[in-house]
């Protein structure tokens, strides 16, 4: 009634759960629990696990070994289901591995995952769909996360309420690396994908086809990077009440890439908006091979700030658009050139905006236009 499978072990071995089907009706369906002179804590589930209370699989491990999770199966139809959280786990001091086709929380999070030690790997191959955050992670270890929300058919998708997906890197200087399909975060707050890195946090967000979306009502992706390089690259990013894609760098980071191939949109802030007050140079492309890839904001297209220590700045676009300001807007004070291209094969490309198509001011170095 409480739970399908509670289980603890307060010994200094292993504990291992295998199982196809699990149900609960009040709490948890599988709750395992490792003690502080355990070691290795694994759960396999490959059919289909319901819970009407709090969470569909909650692990807890507190020893020394990893806690591998792998909730899916063959036909990729494997179902993790929880009232709060569809998967929970708290790991503090080995490293995290979860596997799933499909889950759903019909209130925080599909898939959390803590680690106050090792590496977090999530790999979600279907639909993980939450009320709050589609997949959250808060790595206090010193190892990185990795979040992989992909399938063959491109067409694997998280959705959140808040978030779509949530990476907050706290300690260390281990890299954050999203890969995402489709992903969306339906409430006025809500971000798409929302990463908070302290080493390299590279964010993509593609299919074969290019018709992958990130879809926020507040950002579409928003990344704040504490050190080294930040890397963004997707097919299609919209945002509603702030930038479709925001991406800022600490002073004590390096360089920034944006690379998108399809449609940014803003309805109400920019397309796209850098700020690089790292050490490092940005450089921002938004083409395709047919040249009809555009970036378009309620005020600005493309927004970059390049502050003192930072280096040269390169946007390359085919065409960009500002409602109300204009289509590409540049303030550079770092250390290298600034060059803007707008331009497609035929000859079509455009920067438009109601204060003028392209503003570029560089302080110290050449600006080519």
């Amino acid at each position: 009634y409480n739970y399908g499978i509670n289980t603890r072990n307060e010994g200094d071995g292993a504990l291992s759960i295998a199982v196809n089907n699990v149900t609960s009706t009040n709490d948890t369906a599988i709750y395992a629990y490792g003690g502080n002179s355990s070691t290795s804590l694994s759960i396999t589930a490959d059919g289909t696990v319901q819970s009407d209370g709090y969470a569909g699989i909650y692990a807890r491990h507190r020893g020394t070994g990893d806690l591998p999770l792998t909730a899916p199966n063959a036909a990729g139809n494997a179902q993790v289901t929880g009232n709060s959280r569809g998967i929970s786990s708290r790991v503090y001091n080995g490293a995290t591995t979860i596997t799933a086709n499909n889950v759903t929380a019909s209130g925080s999070q599909g898939i959390y995952a803590y680690s106050g030690g090792g590496e977090i790997s999530i790999t979600a191959t279907g639909v993980v769909d939450a009320g709050y955050n589609g997949i959250e992670v808060r790595n206090y270890g010193t190892e990185g996360t990795i979040i992989n929300a992909t399938n063959t058919a491109g067409d694997a998708s998280v959705t959140g309420g808040n978030a779509g997906v949530y990476v907050y890197q706290v300690f260390g200087t281990g890299a954050v690396d999203v890969t995402t399909n489709n992903v969306t975060a339906t409430s006025g707050n809500g971000i798409g994908i929302r990463a908070n890195g302290r080493g390299d946090t590279n964010v993509t967000a593609t299919n074969s086809a290019g018709t992958a979306n990130v879809t926020g009502d507040n950002f579409g992706i928003n990344v704040f990077n504490y050190y080294d390089a930040a890397n963004i690259t997707a097919d299609n990013v919209s945002g509603d009440v702030s930038d479709g894609i925001y991406v800022r760098n600490a002073p004590s980071a390096t360089d920034i890439t944006v690379t998108t191939t399809g449609a940014v949109t803003s309805s109400s802030d920019d397309g796209i908006d850098v700020r690089n007050e790292g050490t490092g140079t940005t450089t921002l492309s938004s083409t395709n091979a047919a040249g009809d890839a555009s970036v378009t904001g309620d005020y600005t297209g493309i927004y970059v700030y390049q502050a003192f220590s930072a280096g040269a700045v390169s946007v390359t676009a085919n065409n960009a658009t500002g409602t109300y300001g204009y289509g590409v807007f540049v303030r550079s004070f770092g250390s290298g050139d600034t060059t803007v291209n707008i331009a497609n094969a035929a000859g079509t490309g455009a920067a438009t905006g109601y204060n003028g198509g392209v503003y570029v001011y560089n302080q110290y170095n050449a600006a080519n236009v």
